[in-house]
């Protein structure tokens, strides 16, 4: 079996239930959301792998059926309804790669000079399985790299467990500060998230401040 070095794990399979609509889908600028993730994905990664709502399959499908780099799925269905570790779960399986940069679908400050941070971090930290970042106290695992932990991942929610953060805690992880993960690149909101439409409106209205 083929070993990538780097591969893209985008989860995008919540509700957006707050958002009232798809956020996969979301205006960033002059593209959606989720073009602007693949798009900075593709220049650090071979592959990308989108864990999709059932609901948005068909038009993501659509929308990058040129890209032969992209493939679209959704949670294993034994893990249906297991929340982010299934989205990672279920990528690992398809893909085979050493390091996996894995990605919230509502991040829109998330940039390229950042992702190469993250790569650099782990030839840094060639013993950690995890490397998340850390802003204002908060964990951000849906903006890290993750070793490839199919065996790990499939015994952890086989039991039933659904918890990210004891996932975290169980396999050695390194924890990035501000102060490091800062030198990286000069976006002071890198982990902002959008998850209601007041969220959207105030992006929108300070993106270029």
């Amino acid at each position: 079996m083929i070993m990538y070095k780097w591969v893209t794990l985008i989860l995008a399979g919540g509700q957006s239930r707050r958002m009232g609509t798809s956020k996969t889908f979301l205006p960033r600028k002059d593209q959606l959301m989720i073009e602007h993730l693949v798009s900075i994905s593709q220049e650090v990664s071979g592959h990308t792998i989108i864990i999709s709502h059932e609901n948005d399959v068909l038009k993501l499908n659509k929308l990058f059926i040129q890209n032969q780099n992209i493939a679209i799925l959704q949670d294993e269905q034994r893990f249906k309804g297991f929340g982010p570790l299934a989205g990672l779960y279920t990528g690992m399986k398809h893909i085979n790669a050493e390091w996996y940069f894995v990605l919230a679908n509502d991040m829109p400050n998330i940039n390229i000079s950042y992702l190469k941070g993250l790569q650099q971090c782990t030839l840094s930290h060639p013993q950690s399985d995890i490397i998340i970042p850390i802003h204002n106290g908060r964990m951000h695992p849906l903006a890290g790299a993750y070793r490839n932990q199919e065996k790990g991942l499939y015994e952890y929610l086989n039991k039933g467990n659904k918890k990210m953060t004891d996932f975290i805690d169980s396999v050695s992880t390194y924890k990035i500060l501000e102060q490091e993960w800062g030198e990286w690149t000069n976006q002071n909101k890198l982990f902002f998230n959008m998850n209601t439409p007041s969220d959207l409106s105030n992006w929108e209205k300070n993106i270029d401040k």
